[in-house]
């Protein structure tokens, strides 16, 4: 042990003092690295942070406006489901497309936006629900329509066929009574025919469009019913988005629903008041 202390001592100051100044330099350096990491790894996390917040932001911005335009969209989904075709089209795509968008409104939306849009969503379904059922009468009136104009027209075929049968035999001058008396019996059947089918098409025509002005009208009213909820889920958008002036966007905005579902009644009124005049001739 006194030889290691006699070695150490042996040693010259000026070495020591290189030893101990290349020790604290090399503290010095990674006490400095340490402190970049650090402080790289505190940016990196902010900067994170801050993209996130970014991200989520364009994300809401995005579907927010996605779900300001299917609110404003939805009444047109349900209100057209008279004329959509089963066969041909979905009757409830549209309208799934305003439920999916309001279920992402939910997922982004803050938690008093999103119990707005759950009572809207409620509202809209149980609308149209009803609205489906309404259109049951619609469309069966209209395939009655349908059904008896294709029926006419072939009768009408059927007439013009013996038409010409019967102009052959002249040119023929073929005149069998028998035969001239079975082509004016089959004449007369199928232009019965035509005239039974074609009061059929007027008086299904005729429920048809009666049916539709009262499910508008109908329609005009329940739609009515949701404006305060339909103007709350618009403004919590708003708000959600930082947007001032709610107070007077909600007087706006209610003013603007209510001018336009008045626009719609006179229209129908209006409809309504020629299409009698017109079936009255």
């Amino acid at each position: 042990m006194q030889e290691i202390v006699k070695f150490f001592t042996t040693i010259p100051i000026a070495v020591w003092s290189g030893l101990f100044g290349a020790f604290a330099a090399l503290a010095g350096v990674i006490v400095t690295i340490y402190a970049n990491h650090k402080r790289l790894r505190s940016e990196q996390k902010y900067q994170s942070v801050e993209n996130d917040k970014k991200r989520f932001a364009e994300l809401r911005h995005e579907v927010y406006l996605e779900a300001a335009k299917e609110i404003v969209n939805v009444g047109f989904y349900i209100g057209r489901l008279p004329q959509i075709d089963p066969q041909k089209e979905s009757i409830g795509e549209g309208f799934a497309g305003f439920l999916t968008t309001m279920g992402k409104l939910q997922l982004v939306a803050e938690s008093s936006t999103s119990l707005l849009v759950g009572k809207l969503v409620t509202g809209y379904g149980e609308l149209f629900m009803r609205a489906l059922t309404s259109t049951v009468p619609l469309q069966e009136a209209k395939f009655e329509s349908d059904l008896n104009n294709g029926l006419a027209l072939r009768a009408q075929e059927k007439v013009e066929d013996i038409l010409r049968e019967i102009a052959t035999l002249n040119k023929s001058q073929n005149t069998s009574r028998d035969v001239f008396d079975a082509h004016t019996e089959y004449f007369k059947f199928h232009q019965e025919q035509v005239a039974e089918h074609r009061l059929k098409v007027k008086e299904a025509t005729e429920l048809h469009i009666g049916l539709q002005l009262d499910f508008s009208k109908w329609l005009l009213l329940e739609q009515q019913k949701l404006i305060e909820d339909t103007v709350s889920v618009q403004i919590a958008i708003r708000q959600d988005l930082g947007l001032e002036d709610v107070e007077a966007f909600r007087k706006e905005t209610i003013r603007m629903w209510e001018a336009r579902l008045a626009l719609g009644n006179k229209f129908l009124q209006e409809l309504e008041s020629k299409i009698q005049s017109q079936l009255k001739e």
